[in-house]
């Protein structure tokens, strides 16, 4: 038996707002307001989830922020205000390849190759993901510098 599950994205524009970009550090720069509501349908018609999320796109940077503040207060709120509820959105992938870097630093130059792909990425991302590559590539140098030392003293006799 199939069901039929639709989702069903609706966007209402909300305020121009003035904030302090996490993404960009730019200050005081206007972003537009989006209210994104998705719903979750069996069968066309039966609507069992609804997820609502507000974002914020930087005029700068062109980054979307997700906002935790109510959506109905954007426009009141000072830019310090604005700021403390307005998050970089961090990519899934971004967040992999940090994790990976770490986990597989173990493995000479694969983890180092990994760390390097993971800082790359992650460079211009403040928070836990630039933080985990950097402790991705330095540990996957130190052992892949340790298994280059080992394979050269065993070789020579």
């Amino acid at each position: 038996m199939d069901v039929l599950i639709n989702t069903r994205i609706t966007k209402i524009p909300g305020p121009t707002v003035t904030i302090d970009c996490p993404a960009c550090k730019a200050k005081s720069v206007n972003g537009e307001s989006v209210r994104q509501v998705d719903q979750l349908e069996l069968f066309y018609l039966l609507p069992f989830m609804k997820l609502r999320n507000t974002f914020v796109t930087c005029h700068e940077c062109n980054k979307q922020l997700i906002c935790t503040a109510p959506f109905d207060e954007l426009g009141e709120l000072s830019v310090d205000d604005l700021s403390q509820h307005l998050v970089h959105h961090v990519s899934i992938i971004n967040k992999f390849l940090a994790l990976a870097s770490v986990l597989l630093c173990w493995v000479p130059f694969v983890g180092l190759l990994l760390g390097c792909i993971s800082l790359a990425v992650n460079w211009r991302i403040t928070g836990w993901t630039k933080k985990l590559s950097y402790i991705g590539i330095g540990a996957s140098a130190v052992l892949t510098a340790a298994f280059m030392i080992i394979l050269s003293l065993a070789g020579v006799k």
